[in-house]
């Protein structure tokens, strides 16, 4: 009887401390956290206003940037990307996207792009 109770234990125990191990060994290093994955590094840009909006991103597709508009420091994200969007189709009626910056003081800038 006590051979039948320790076999399934001896199983259970095994199988626990092999996750573990492996648990432990998909962990990254410091080294492997310094250097982007572009594999995971996808995602899908929203457009407002017929732009493609990247905020603390970049796109992956080769750009030129047409200009730059600065934005107000007293308003919120979403009325200053709006603003953004505004000013952009109006100076630059061809352009594809904006990459927004902020700042911790409160500026922010938009670089207006078109995709090549």
């Amino acid at each position: 009887m006590k051979k039948l109770l320790v076999l399934p234990l001896a199983l259970v125990l095994s199988t626990t401390f092999g996750q573990t191990k492996n648990e432990q060994s998909n962990k990254p290093t410091a080294n492997k956290e310094a250097k982007p994955f572009v594999k995971h590094a996808a995602a899908s840009a929203y457009r407002d206003g017929g732009l493609y909006i990247f905020t603390d991103c970049k796109p992956q597709v080769s750009y030129t940037v047409m200009g730059s508009i600065n934005g107000d420091p007293s308003t919120n994200y979403e009325t200053t990307k709006k603003n953004f969007v505004t000013q952009a189709k109006q100076k630059y009626y061809k352009a594809d996207g904006l990459i927004l910056f902020f700042s911790n003081d409160g500026s922010s800038r938009a670089d207006v792009i078109k995709f090549k």
